[in-house]
């Protein structure tokens, strides 16, 4: 499982190199975590390892955990399989141990975007995914939409325009900025430096504690110049500076570092330092906990999900990047954010960039100008401007097909025009690298105007502005002062005088899911999504550049929810003051905030106008830290998943309580979110967002709300019915999703959100083998369709079995059986010399597992499947060799919510007879 950066990418949080979901080159070899039952650990450890002592298996004992919130061990065993190890006493439950590697290519600022979509002012991509033909022009003009609108007048505040979008704006006037809460941070390292995080760490500093879990010692940072994926995180969470200003500015901050900084080695860091950094943020006294990394395991259960389950029910709230492959449609989600307590967060599309503005001067007058896409000036600075001409003396040069001078005054910053060329302004276009030249030919500084480009200016160096006119009324005042020869200067401030601006975009990405935000549901059937929140072309720290970048993913929608979560402990005295009570009250209260999102076409859809967007993508919608902080109302539960057709229950209730000592009325309705089949028609595999999921307004269900109104007196609840209908006559093979929100207005004026979701078929009937598995001889890759004579000791002419899914599995195995195996015969668990069960292949057992990633020709995009290229050479589960003679290899597939006691509840596939010679 590879684990990476939940930044959007080309690369950003999960991704930039496409995760790989099973490959055993990130498995660490023969180590296992194991978790004990409730209870006394030692005895318990006692217990476990006389079972081991018993058995006669060798083993080491690396690490205990002690910790009431995960006790256990993890050991290394070369000859003891996860199969034995779950089967014995005081074992709860095992998993192997995983690294945790560095992201390949990815870098803070950019985005997991379609090549042809990458507006999102990235041009450092370096693992561009061809899905160009996915691509409807609605979404690239959404993409390309942040500098498209030019607007006039006096632009806002940018800390105040984001923040009003969330209410944390409210608290912030208020003076609720996170004193006496703190925030933990699990991530690459920091760049304690930066000023946004205060300069240090100690009891005085804003930094009040640090580990690298990596080098083992209590230094998390980077140095200056180095990507630090984590520095960006933790200054959108409670960043403080004259550039940023984070949720909880004024919160303290935990630092942790588990994931290799970008270069560093990959198998240096694994599951067992991420544990060990939530345990030491409890130990701290971490009043949230918040992860921007993760691997793609959408499941409920596994190490991390039963830890982060664990700690919020300790009374710590745990947020958690969804991941940003979304646009690899649903089953998306980090194993941190598929925990059932955990507060998981999607990416929403703000309508705002952030742009720096400094002064034009010239003739006596002079005008405020923003430039967006650039870096702040190292210093306070005064430059003249110097227009570029084309060769008819008239014409503004175009950077982007123009001659331009060799050489320029190195006291002026040049103005210079971008025009439409592909090859500049376009996907992948050069226009930094152009503006890097007059820099480089001496300019002092370089502003551009004209067609918005592709990518961003920032990082062509840190010694000099560059940046783009976003309002075109600021070239033209500039243009027309200098064609009336009246010369022009502009004025850079200190960098603790620069005012930062927020700059609108066409809004077409406003008010919605960014498609990229990672998506529910767990193949286990629970929605997972709790709210969205800014994370798109959000500004933050950076320990590169000017010490600023431009960052887009859930990585920082995350920590976002998180310094919201800051602001209500830090009021309200710590967590140890509100209780695990009052934590999970808060967590509801920040689901319940949500406003749904609208639905974009993307892909060109039709649905109707105002359509919301699928629940299983937002959660309860755009978080809104005013709800959370001021009204004097919870609503439990925050979220229904209603399961599969199977285990539905038509019967719920919510129950809302009013805190507050004066009574309120409430008004519940009902609102549809849009429902889509997930799978192709007639092919079992999952497209990728822009080649599916199929919208039908058919795909909804019937609610009944029976009681609409109801008035509860101050300090008092009521519970109130809610009956449900799936949607039938559907095509269940194509597992169809449906969705939508019971919206709870109050007579004070505030309106609350309980999300819910479910599927109109059964779990067990989707078909999860994604055609027969390939078995074939490794060398030659030649398929094996008969009988085979192999021998055990010749490695050229052994077979190997590649085994794809369409949907994860809980379990899938591959096994030795004798050649007259038949359904009949099953048995779980199974037991060699028993019903035709001889031994299961070596590591040919997986549990959890993801699907194979296809695109629409169904290739390979980056997910590998379940097994790749196991190897058939008679070794078992134990090391040893089956006896010569003749077997089958038999492939098991546990359906979903099977029963592995059960033959039915298993896709099986069984080979031709293979002979194992001497």
């Amino acid at each position: 499982m590879r684990s990476t950066y939940l930044t959007v990418l080309t690369a950003g949080l999960l991704l930039g190199a496409p995760p790989t979901y099973a490959a055993d080159d990130w498995v660490v070899p023969n180590q296992y975590i194991v978790k004990y039952p409730a209870g006394d650990v030692a005895t318990h450890n006692t217990g476990f390892y006389r079972s081991l002592h018993e058995i006669g298996f060798p083993f080491t004992s690396t690490k205990n955990y002690t910790s009431p919130l995960f006790p256990g061990t993890v050991i290394d065993s070369a000859k003891l399989s996860l199969e034995q190890l779950k089967d014995l006493p005081d074992v709860a439950d095992a998993w192997p141990n995983t690294y945790i590697p560095p992201s390949e290519g990815i870098k803070e600022g950019e985005v997991e975007l379609p090549e042809s979509a990458s507006a999102s002012f990235n041009s450092r991509s370096t693992k561009k995914r061809d899905t160009v033909g996915y691509l409807h022009r609605s979404y690239r003009k959404a993409m390309k939409a942040p500098l498209e609108k030019r607007q006039g007048g006096t632009q806002q505040d940018y800390w105040r325009a984001i923040h009003g979008l969330t209410g944390v704006q409210r608290l912030h006037d208020a003076g609720v900025k996170g004193a006496g809460a703190k925030i933990a941070i699990v991530d690459t390292g920091f760049y304690v430096q930066h000023p946004a995080l205060g300069g240090c760490i100690g009891p005085s500093c804003k930094i009040i504690d640090g580990w690298d879990f990596i080098s083992n010692d209590s230094n998390p940072g980077t140095g200056a110049g180095e990507d630090s994926h984590g520095t960006t995180v933790a200054a959108v969470a409670a960043g403080k500076d004259s550039i940023i200003t984070g949720v909880a500015p004024d919160a303290k901050l935990l630092l942790y570092k588990v994931i290799p900084d970008y270069g560093e080695s990959q198998y240096t860091s694994d599951l067992t330092n991420a544990i060990d950094a939530i345990l030491r943020a409890v130990e701290h006294g971490a009043d949230v906990i918040s992860h921007s990394i993760g691997s793609l395991v959408p499941w409920s259960i596994g190490p991390m999900q039963a830890l982060i389950d664990n700690t919020v029910a300790s009374g710590i709230i745990v947020t958690n990047a969804a991941s940003n492959m979304g646009t690899d449609n649903v089953g998306t989600l980090a194993d941190r954010g598929a925990a059932k307590k955990s507060l998981t967060i999607g990416n929403y599309g703000t309508k705002y960039i952030h742009g720096y503005e400094v002064t034009a001067t010239s003739d006596g007058s002079s005008k405020a100008i923003v430039y967006a896409l650039g870096n702040v000036a190292p210093s306070a600075s005064t430059l003249g401007v110097q227009v570029v001409f084309a060769s008819d003396g008239v014409t503004v040069a175009d950077a982007c097909t123009d001659t331009l001078p060799s050489s320029f005054a190195a006291n002026k910053i040049v103005l210079v025009k971008l025009g439409d060329d592909p090859a500049c302004t376009g996907t992948g276009g050069d226009a930094a690298e152009r503006l890097k030249a007059i820099w480089d030919a001496g300019a002092a500084a370089v502003l551009a105007y004209g067609t918005s480009p592709y990518g961003n200016f920032q990082e062509i160096g840190n010694d000099r502005v560059a940046g783009f006119l976003h309002n075109q009324a600021d070239a033209d005042w500039i243009l027309n002062k200098i064609a009336a020869n009246k010369p022009v200067s502009i004025t850079f401030p200190t960098k603790a005088n620069y005012k930062v601006k927020a700059l609108e975009n066409s809004g077409a990405l406003d008010n919605t899911t960014y498609p990229s935000s990672g998506s529910g549901p767990t193949y286990d059937l629970f929605m997972s999504l709790a709210v969205s929140a800014p994370g798109f072309n959000y500004l933050s720290a950076s320990g590169r550049y000017d010490g600023y970048t431009v960052a887009a993913g859930t990585s920082f929608a995350t920590p976002y929810v998180a310094g919201i979560a800051a602001l209500y402990i830090g009021a309200k005295g710590g967590h140890t003051a509100l209780g695990p009570a009052g934590i999970a009250a808060l967590r509801e209260k920040i689901i319940t905030s949500g406003t749904p999102l609208r639905a974009f076409p993307y892909r060109g859809e039709s649905f109707p106008s105002g359509a919301l967007d699928a629940v299983w993508r937002q959660g309860a919608g755009l978080v809104n830290a005013s709800n959370v902080f001021y009204t004097p109302v919870e609503i439990t539960p925050a979220k229904l998943d209603l399961n599969d057709t199977v285990h539905f229950t038509s019967n719920r209730q919510i129950t809302i309580k009013n805190t507050g000592t004066t009574p309120l009325t409430f008004t519940l309705s009902h609102e549809a979110a849009l429902g889509s089949y997930i799978l192709y028609p007639g092919v079992p595999t999952i497209p990728p967002f822009f080649g599916g999921p199929t919208y039908d307004p058919a795909i909804k269900a019937t609610v009944t709300i029976p009681t609409t109104s109801v008035t509860i007196a101050g300090h008092g609840s009521a519970s109130l019915a809610l009956q449900f209908a799936y949607p039938s006559g559907l095509t269940s093979s194509r597992w169809p999703l449906y969705g939508g929100f019971i919206r709870v207005r109050s007579s004070a004026g505030d309106t609350f959100t309980v999300p819910y979701f479910g599927s109109a078929g059964s779990q067990k009937d989707l078909t999860l083998l994604l055609g027969p598995p390939d078995f074939k001889f490794q060398a030659a890759g030649t398929s094996i369709t008969g009988s085979s004579s192999l021998s055990l000791t010749n490695p050229l002419d052994r077979p190997v079995v590649t085994v794809r899914l369409a949907i994860g599995s809980a379990q899938v195995r591959v096994d030795y059986v004798k050649t007259s195996w038949t359904a009949n015969n099953w048995s779980y668990p199974p037991t060699p010399g028993a019903n035709n069960f001889v031994a299961n292949v070596y590591d040919g057992v997986r549990y959890f597992t993801q699907r194979w990633k296809t695109d629409v020709a169904k290739e390979a995009m980056g997910m590998d499947p379940v097994f790749f290229e196991l190897p058939i050479d008679g070794t078992k589960s134990d090391g040893t060799k089956v006896p010569v003679g003749n077997y089958k290899v038999r492939v098991a597939v546990l359906k979903g919510f099977g029963n592995p006691t059960v033959e039915a509840d298993w896709e099986t596939w069984v080979s031709p007879v293979v002979t194992f010679t001497a």
